[in-house]
């Protein structure tokens, strides 16, 4: 079973017209039903057909549901992952965005490919589509995978885990301002927050010390370690996740669009 990595991508064309385009191939894509994947209509997969790829089902006998196998000898399929599907999509102007949820990381291949397939040049030199800026984010909890083009997209640089004992926490209402939208696990409570490093350190001084700005701490370990003094027997934790910045496609989905921009 895998871990879920949830990506989002913000698709800018220069004009109005060039967001349909490549829109109208993510709309196709919505409306295939294919056998032999567990995905249906937001399959990633059914981008690569919507671009005119062929595919078939391959079965032992007529009741078996069958492998679903993407391009053939003369049009062979990108080797990118397809392991995901589609769970947001909208356009608005001259934007597109795409959300997925995707086994274990993201994978953003099939939209380059969508590119490609919508006339759009992939710059070898750049790694990047020339008139488009795509602007992405990624999480995976249970792998720590946390990432994305910039802190602005992402919401902040950094992701914290905060967990504090659930007893102590229904019998402090201070508690309240740092847990505002907490779950629980195992009587513990957990926040989640993604927010820039420098904000994360003026909230917690502001937390113990109040206005007494001269007590502030200077750096987010003593800030962390203040506030476990002031709460002593509460539990609390904090696990933090820097964000990664870099490219959204990888090395490999970089390699496969070099190869089908050389067929197209």
């Amino acid at each position: 079973m895998p871990n879920w990595c949830y990506s989002g991508y913000k698709f800018k064309f220069s004009d109005e017209e060039q967001a349909k385009k490549f829109a109208a191939v993510i709309e196709r894509a919505e409306k295939v039903k294919t056998d032999g994947q567990d995905f249906g209509y937001g399959w990633l997969g059914n981008i690569l057909i919507a671009c005119g790829y062929p595919y078939n089902v391959e079965k032992n006998d007529p009741s078996d549901r069958g492998i679903l196998r993407l391009g053939n000898e003369k049009m062979p399929a990108p080797d990118y992952r397809y392991r995901g599907s589609i769970s947001y999509y909208d356009r608005y102007e001259s934007e597109v965005e795409v959300q997925t949820e995707t086994a274990w990381n993201a994978m953003p291949g099939v939209f380059g490919s969508a590119l490609l397939n919508t006339g759009f040049r992939f710059n070898t030199k750049t790694s990047s589509f020339d008139g488009v800026d795509v602007r992405w984010w990624s999480e995976e909890p249970g792998n720590c995978i946390y990432c994305g083009s910039d802190a602005e997209t992402c919401k902040g640089d950094i992701h914290v885990q905060l967990e504090c004992n659930g007893d102590k926490y229904d019998a402090d209402e201070r508690l309240s301002d740092i847990f505002d939208s907490c779950w629980r696990d195992d009587g513990v409570v957990v926040q989640e927050i993604t927010t820039e490093k420098k904000d994360l350190l003026k909230d917690i001084n502001a937390f113990v010390y109040k206005n007494d700005k001269d007590s502030y701490k200077d750096n987010l370990d003593d800030a962390i370690k203040a506030i476990k003094e002031t709460y002593p027997d509460y539990g609390i934790e904090f696990y933090i996740t820097e964000y990664e910045f870099y490219g959204w496609l990888s090395d490999d989905e970089i390699t496969e669009l070099e190869k089908e921009q050389d067929k197209i």
